[in-house]
């Protein structure tokens, strides 16, 4: 039996009245409340500079810039551009990074913002020393370059964002989608990247950079939601249809519990890529880091579809305010038969756990006895406090993560995909492999995981302000 325990924090309940809450994490009263009307394409794909299939060749510029997040005004960021298109200009989300399953993708990093920075590439399994933690390179000082160098060896629907003050620098906008292609997929009338996250914005449309204890206790919570840097855009889709929405969580701290009321969803992948069998559900649940693929059957009427999140209660006593649409999806059109679904799902090889097994619990803890500096803990240290896991090449262990603390934590893995076990230890196939899981409050978690990347890798809970402040350790695979 492999334990690690530390010395845990006593509880206390956080000192801010729950009257405060429902204004802090309220629309803003300031935006609109119908829809921006954007109808504008999703969010550009990079220019591959490699004419080869089976490469990517691509430059990312992480710069300053100016985008409008509410109708009429232009709020300053952080955040990427693509760096050999002359016309392109700093968006967020950063523009679309797609390659075929298999292919080398090399990334030059251009640093053209004041601070220093890296580029983590959020659940994509590559070389340590590839995965952008200050674990794994120096990061990228202001002027200078880096190119990061990998195989796509997993399809499935990833991130990319910094790892150098991650709340900050995410906070302003820099983060993309990342979308490694399968040679066979579903077929489907449109594949939409749809990455989510909320912003605190001022009346005047820009960011609102002070940050409270709401902010440090719960992640920072924003006042106005996104899809692919826009609020409340419009959609446009056509009767009958059937559409594959991947959906990222690059929130600081939010939970995202979506609903699309009058179509049937099917969530049909999650963080490590397909699922063996579709699961048809009302809501889906997509905690901050990780990421679903749903297919959604659309009704053969035209009409408008609220693309909505609704309450999830997380802890602390966060109040309800009730569904909140985030975009709309505007039927219209001659309607189309809807395919057939496949009849073959990928195979899913749950890892073979026994008895002997060996076992390890990593517990999570938070301190917010002084409301204004939180601590938050993986065995009872903070970060870079604590000493390393340490594990074998291709060790097999069964990690149980309890989480102590008052709210859930998603729990991150960097450089590892692992299974989600049920209470008899088996691997849930419903759930598939995953990098990014969360942990409810008072209760664990198990996971079944191979350490067959060896290098020193992160692990952490994917709300920013927590892992910056302690909820965060490494782990170190040998060769």
């Amino acid at each position: 039996m492999i334990s690690r325990d530390g010395n845990r924090p006593s509880r206390s309940t956080l000192a801010v009245t729950r009257s405060t809450l429902p204004v802090l994490l309220a629309v803003c009263a300031c935006a609109p409340a119908e829809s921006d009307g954007s109808t504008r394409p999703a969010t550009a794909e990079l220019v591959d500079l490699d004419p080869a299939p089976d490469r990517v060749r691509v430059v990312l510029v992480a710069a300053e810039g100016e985008v409008e997040l509410l109708p009429g005004t232009r709020a300053a960021v952080w955040g990427y551009r693509d760096g050999s298109n002359p016309d392109a200009i700093v968006g967020i989300p950063g523009p679309l990074l797609r390659a075929p399953q298999g292919a080398r993708v090399e990334i030059e990093l251009r640093n053209e913002l004041q601070v220093e920075t890296t580029i983590h590439w959020h659940g994509v399994r590559l070389p340590a020393d590839q995965d952008g933690t200050t674990a794994a390179q120096i990061a990228v000082a202001p002027g200078e370059t880096f190119t990061y160098a990998f195989i796509a060896a997993d399809a499935g629907t990833f991130w990319y964002h910094p790892h150098v003050e991650a709340d900050v620098q995410i906070e302003r906008g820099l983060y993309g989608a990342f979308v490694v292609d399968a040679p066979d997929a579903p077929e489907v009338a449109a594949d939409r990247v749809l990455v989510l996250d909320d912003v605190k914005l001022r009346a005047d449309g820009s960011l609102d950079e002070d940050t409270n204890a709401l902010d440090l206790m719960l992640g920072r919570q924003g006042n106005v939601l996104l899809v692919d840097g826009r609020r409340r855009p419009t959609l446009v889709a056509t009767p009958g249809s059937r559409e594959r929405w991947r959906f990222v969580n690059a929130a600081n701290g939010r939970y995202f519990a979506l609903r699309l009321p009058g179509a049937t969803l099917r969530v049909i992948g999650s963080d490590g890529g397909l699922l063996p069998v579709p699961r048809e559900t009302d809501t889906v649940l997509v905690a901050p880091g990780e990421r679903y693929d749903v297919l959604v059957d659309l009704p053969t009427t035209a009409g408008l579809l609220a693309l909505q999140t609704v309450h999830y209660d997380r802890g602390h006593d966060i109040p309800d305010p009730g569904p909140q649409t985030i975009a709309e999806l505007d039927v219209r059109g001659e309607a189309e038969p809807t395919p057939d679904l496949p009849t073959t799902w990928p195979a899913f090889a749950p890892l073979l756990v026994a008895a002997d097994t060996p076992t390890r619990e990593l517990v999570l803890s938070e301190d917010d006895t002084n409301a204004e500096d939180p601590k938050f803990f993986i065995d009872g240290a903070a970060f870079p406090a604590g000493d390393p896991v340490m594990v074998d090449r291709d060790a097999l262990e069964v990690w149980t993560i309890t989480n102590e603390a008052e709210m859930d934590h998603p729990f991150h893995i960097h450089g590892l995909f692992f299974q989600v076990l049920d209470g008899a230890g088996i691997p849930r196939p419903e759930i598939g492999w995953k990098d990014t899981v969360n942990v409810p409050r008072d209760s664990s978690v198990r996971l079944a995981v191979r350490f067959d990347n060896p290098g020193d890798w992160m692990m952490h809970c994917h709300i920013l302000e927590h892992a910056e402040r302690g909820m965060m350790g490494m782990l170190h695979v040998r060769e």
